[in-house]
């Protein structure tokens, strides 16, 4: 889906906060922006083809072989190139989900079925499929345990599970899935930089998986995938990943009192969520009409929610942001309900 995705920039003119993307609000750290600017003369040179450096970088950091790391240009491109991989694969797409996930599946001819994310599908015997799910899952933010992943991947050999943890890192109580994989061979997980350290423009993330599996999708890699600059971020931000990362119990406080305040709204019902974003559902109108109103009356940017698989036109997505923006935009959507 190349239209309909957050932070669109068509509407930048008119946006005084934007609660679409689920980026962490506060931006940039100064010491990345200052890495980023020194490296602007990198350009002028080829990057590494294959970003060894940086898989290198990111094998140390969770203690993994640097041959089942594979570098991408965003999560995005893995999912794509999973799906390539698997071409005319069946594929169960856990919904409601990120639309790439099935796009992706599309274009290669994958035979798709949608399961929704109802407590226990992990429970479910899969024979020969591709899995896709996240952890937590956008856009509602529901997570799971190691041990349910854990339990699908051993009752389920033959397929294989391909786990989004994008925003494993804004969200709070929820381990990585990273460590199963010295156990479990049908299981690839992506990851991003984009969410958690806000480069979306840059486009970095990356996969690990079995050699066997990594080994497929390198042959389907073009190189130089990815630029200079999102390496040498991607470089700096493995090297001083802890001191980097935003405060998760500070998030969830200020996510739960965003949903709170919000959901004390009778038209609302506002999901839970410990992460950084949550989902919410109108009882009255569409979620179209109220994005439409927000930017037009009050230059505020909402997701609506209703192109996600098993949603309708009555969600939408909220972004954590700045207590005072947080705090327009209960008094913007309150308004908009009392029409």
């Amino acid at each position: 889906m190349i239209h309909g995705h957050s932070n669109e920039l068509c509407y930048a003119s008119k946006i005084r906060a934007d609660f679409s993307a689920n980026t962490w609000y506060q931006g940039m750290h100064e010491e990345l922006f200052t890495v980023l600017k020194n490296s602007i003369s990198n350009i002028i040179n080829y990057p590494e083809p294959d970003a060894s450096g940086l898989k290198e970088n990111i094998a140390g950091y969770y203690q993994i072989n640097a041959r089942n790391v594979i570098v991408t240009n965003g999560s995005t491109e893995a999912f794509y190139l999973i799906a390539q991989a698997f071409a005319g694969a069946k594929s169960v797409v856990i919904c409601p989900s990120f639309s790439e996930y099935n796009d992706a599946c599309q274009m290669h001819r994958h035979q798709i079925v949608h399961l929704k994310n109802n407590p226990g599908w992990q429970n479910l015997k899969f024979e020969n499929r591709l899995v896709w799910f996240a952890n937590p899952n956008n856009p509602d933010g529901r997570t799971i345990t190691l041990n349910e992943i854990m339990g699908s991947l051993q009752n389920n050999p033959s397929s294989v599970f391909v786990l989004d943890e994008a925003y494993i890192d804004l969200c709070y109580g929820i381990e990585t899935a990273i460590p199963l994989l010295a156990e479990y061979s049908n299981l690839i997980i992506v990851r991003s930089f984009t969410k958690t350290f806000s480069i979306p423009g840059l486009r970095l993330g990356f996969m690990i998986s079995s050699g066997k599996i990594t080994n497929i999708i390198k042959s389907l890699l073009m190189p130089w995938n990815v630029n200079s600059l999102a390496i040498d971020a991607g470089d700096y931000i493995m090297k001083h990943y802890d001191r980097l990362l935003p405060d998760k119990a500070m998030i969830r406080e200020e996510s739960l009192t965003f949903q709170k305040e919000l959901g004390k709204n009778r038209k609302l019902i506002v999901y839970p969520s410990s992460c950084n974003f949550f989902m919410v559902q109108l009882l009255v109108g569409s979620a179209r009409e109220l994005k439409k109103f927000l930017l037009d009356e009050f230059g505020v940017l909402i997701k609506n929610a209703s192109n996600f698989t098993e949603l309708d036109k009555s969600f939408f997505r909220i972004s954590v942001q700045e207590p005072e923006k947080n705090k327009l935009l209960i008094k913007a959507i309150k308004c908009w309900l009392q029409l």
